[in-house]
């Protein structure tokens, strides 16, 4: 993606030039790349002076506000820190990092680093930069290019050359050498492959298509268009915003017109002048001629809900990523921030038909079951295995932890698993179990695993919690209540139910995780950080609470669900002697037990 200046056309005269259809389109789990102004010169050591171009790029997270955001419901952005370092030129916002350049030359990442995407070559120095899907690339001061990070489609493989402009999608990227434009990385529906005899002076790289402005300053995409992503445009225009599933162009008159997706209203701008755009997944952004950043979109099913809030500013550039974006101000201090990511809510049901899609003979004490991506479901074995099943009896294992997992009680073993709803933008299985441990201490545990090729690695387990279990005072292990049910809210909140383990005292005390509702945020996970707490959890400022609760009192919580209705958690909590119960609970709820059964 990129970016450019611009200066003057009427609004009607691009809508008959530029004719846009913004058909409903959901996509999960795509990268998409923002736009950003090129950096400002610096010295060179060539007295030569270097062709600079704008460009655009992805997302970011900097420096707490110093002014108070537009408050707007379900949209209020949440700050994100970046490095104290100032005299920033450039900041490029990846799918889970962001990376900046100083006048020197010198790059700074930071974010996740689960693909080496914050792993910047030694001794580099770099004119431009960019961040894409887990791989970061830049244009060095000579002209070439050097990328780092994810290589599933060898999209750090760049190609030999001198270039001016470059920008990093899903998992591609395209640069410009004078006015050609070269893409390399996965080529599926020839998202990396430019149409020739074309001079171009900018082009960006999305999810699964890409663009460039043309000589003559129109705008020429090719890739996947199924939603008119894609579609080319009579101009002029001065600059260009790719993202996920949508593209956007500014006028000469400083206007923005957008086509593609719009689930979320991210192709619906305001009516105001800008000087550059960005393109994410479900926002655009875009500065002002004054010097203020205006962010749009965020409410999937509800196009055109209005502006996003956004920092004050002023500021001098900016980049827009998955989920939020990240600006400079002139001194050249970074600010960023990011948007609860909206969930795609499923169609009301209008009638059922039931289909039997598994043979009963093939469960294996079946506990839970999950759509998996390739559309089959994966049924949770208590023993300790996750398998996918085909037609009939045939399995195909997707995770095995028997010889970890504890299930040797009834209440003992693998309970539940879920996979990220923003799959495969966060391509993670998480499994809660209770663990075969010689020790003394029993535990449960939440894990998060990575999905490659239909496959849950084992070898990459990251433990999120580890709770350990309740010992009664006859000093042996007991084998009740341990839930539970892990899931993900529409916020990518994650969810888990966790029982009592048999101790009556504890669902009433917020000191401990036993008889609890926990609620955590595990999208930034790391060895060191594998979760953090929620701003909005209804304990996280009381004294003496673990900030992890989320509800309480329940004896075992066995099973819950999000209501696609209303968002509302569902809780199925088994009884003691008479009574079963199923609570719809809310943000701080106490559900009775012990002191109530049912």
């Amino acid at each position: 993606m990129r970016l450019f200046l611009m200066f003057a056309t009427t609004r009607t005269a691009l809508q008959r030039r530029f004719s846009f259809i913004f058909p409903v389109s959901l996509v999960l789990g795509m990268l998409m790349v923002a736009c950003e102004q090129s950096p400002a010169p610096r010295p060179a050591p060539d007295p030569t002076p270097k062709a600079q171009q704008q460009v655009l790029r992805p997302r970011a997270h900097a420096t707490a506000p110093t002014t108070t955001p537009k408050a707007i419901e379900t949209a209020t952005p949440e700050w994100t820190a970046a490095p104290d370092a100032t005299a920033f030129i450039q900041v490029a916002v990846g799918e889970n990092h962001s990376c900046a350049l100083q006048n020197s030359g010198r790059v700074q990442c930071w974010g996740d680093n689960d693909d080496g995407q914050l792993d910047i070559p030694e001794g580099a120095s770099f004119q431009q930069i960019t961040a894409g899907y887990r791989f970061s690339c830049g244009i060095r001061d000579d002209g070439g290019i050097a990328c780092w990070g994810r290589n599933d489609h060898q999209q750090i493989e760049a190609p030999d050359g001198q270039f001016t402009a470059i920008d990093a999608g899903w998992d591609h990227a395209c640069a410009l050498s004078g006015t050609a434009v070269t893409c390399w990385g996965w080529n599926a529906n020839e998202r990396a492959t430019p149409p020739p005899g074309i001079a171009f002076t900018a082009v960006g790289a999305g999810a699964e298509h890409s663009c460039g402005l043309t000589a003559d300053r129109d705008l020429v995409c090719w890739g996947k268009n199924n939603d008119r992503r894609a579609d080319d445009g009579q101009g002029p225009f001065s600059a260009l915003a790719v993202g996920a599933s949508h593209t956007c162009v500014l006028q000469l008159n400083a206007a923005a017109v957008c086509q593609g997706a719009n689930d979320a209203g991210q192709t619906t701008p305001p009516e105001k002048m800008f000087v550059q755009i960005g393109a994410g997944k479900e926002i655009t952004c875009g500065l002002t001629t004054n010097g203020l950043v205006t962010c749009w979109g965020g409410y999937v099913g509800a196009a055109g809900s209005g502006e996003l809030g956004v920092p004050q500013g002023p500021f001098s550039a900016l980049s827009t990523g998955w989920n939020g974006a990240c600006a400079l101000h002139p001194n050249g201090n970074a600010q960023c921030w990011q948007y609860p990511s909206p969930a795609h809510p499923p169609p009301p049901y209008q009638h059922l038909n039931f289909e039997s899609v598994i043979s009963v003979n093939s469960l294996e004490q079946a506990v839970d079951v999950v759509p998996w991506p390739d559309g089959r479901l994966a049924v949770v074995e208590k023993k300790g295995r996750i398998v996918a099943h085909l037609q009939g009896s045939e399995k195909y294992v997707i995770l095995d932890l028997i010889d970890t997992v504890d299930s040797d009680g009834a209440f003992l073993g693998m309970l539940s698993a879920t996979i990220d709803p923003r799959y495969p933008v966060h391509p993670y299985l998480y499994v809660y179990f209770t663990v075969r441990d010689k020790s003394s201490q029993p535990w449960a545990r939440l894990s998060r695993y990575p999905i490659r090729d239909s496959k849950a690695i084992r070898e990459n387990e990251l433990v999120i919690l580890d709770i350990p279990l309740h010992i009664p005072a006859h000093g042996r292990h007991g084998d009740s209540h341990y839930g539970g049910t892990v899931r993900f809210d529409s916020q990518g909140m994650l969810y888990l139910g966790i029982g009592d383990s048999a101790c009556f005292e504890c669902p009433q005390s917020l000191d401990n995780l036993l008889g609890k509702i926990v609620r955590i945020n595990v999208r930034r996970s790391s060895p060191s950080r594998p979760y953090s707490i929620p701003n909005n959890n209804p304990f996280i400022e009381k004294p003496g609470a673990l900030p992890e609760i989320w509800a309480y009192g329940l004896r075992n919580p066995w099973r819950m669900t999000f209501d696609p209705k209303d968002g509302r958690l569902w809780i199925g909590d088994v009884g003691q002697n008479s009574e079963e119960e199923v609570s719809v609970a809310d943000a701080g709820a106490n559900l009775g037990w012990p002191i109530l059964e049912g």
